[in-house]
């Protein structure tokens, strides 16, 4: 049984040192999704982790924040660093829409590719290619989520989310196509950003995210892409 504590004694010059410091151990202690999925065994690394804090109202509020930022972390270390198959356009809306299930945010799919082609032309240029694999074709995911009462914010967000960044025909070159399946990033983030909304659940905001999402920018549709190996 393993069960670590971390202590993080107060620091007047750094007040926010012990929320970067439960948050950084909680980013250690992250599964990768495809290694939880395939070994369940794995699924953790630590039974439990103990966070020292100077008084029981401090403790629960630092527990309470972290909780919710690590969760929305979560979300976009699943979606981000996940490869390119595991989460491939389809795989991602499936997803997304496991994830708030049953919660306040709602959650709209447009995987129809006339829709595409009318509505998101950049994005349909891009999925020219891929979209003749099923497997591989595009999603717009939309996300909204409305706090109880009036609203005195609205935000609106777009993330950016290709699955798999050839470059198109001008191939990247010089080894650093192996981290192009994290081109999604910018979606996961505002993705896990949701998350942490659900959390902790604002009443002052309106957020609304359209991610144009998932989508492989690659050249030839069964390509053998660097991080399947070969």
């Amino acid at each position: 049984m393993k069960s670590p504590l971390l202590v993080c004694p107060p620091e007047k010059l750094f007040k926010d040192a012990s929320l970067a410091s439960v948050l950084g151990a909680l980013q250690a202690l992250y599964v990768p999704l495809e290694i939880r999925e395939a070994h369940k065994e794995k699924a953790t690394r630590v039974d439990r982790l103990g966070v020292w804090a100077s008084s029981e109202e401090k403790g629960k509020k630092l527990q309470q924040l972290a909780s919710a930022l690590e969760q929305g972390r979560t979300v976009c270390r699943d979606i981000g660093g996940s490869d390119p198959e595991r989460m491939a356009a389809p795989n991602v809306a499936a997803y997304v829409q496991n994830i708030f299930c049953n919660s306040v945010v709602s959650v709209s799919v447009t995987s129809d590719v006339a829709t595409l082609e009318e509505k998101y032309p950049c994005l349909a240029a891009v999925n020219r290619c891929a979209k003749d694999v099923a497997r591989h074709q595009a999603r717009v995911i939309e996300l909204e989520y409305t706090g109880e009462g009036a609203t005195e914010k609205t935000l609106l967000l777009v993330g950016k989310g290709v699955t798999y960044d050839t470059g198109g025909a001008d191939i990247k070159a010089g080894g650093i196509m192996a981290g192009m399946h994290r081109d999604k990033c910018g979606a996961a983030a505002v993705a896990g950003l949701f998350q942490v909304q659900v959390v902790i659940s604002n009443s002052l905001f309106k957020l609304v995210h359209n991610l144009p999402q998932p989508f492989f920018n690659y050249v030839v549709p069964t390509g053998v892409r660097l991080s399947e190996g070969t």
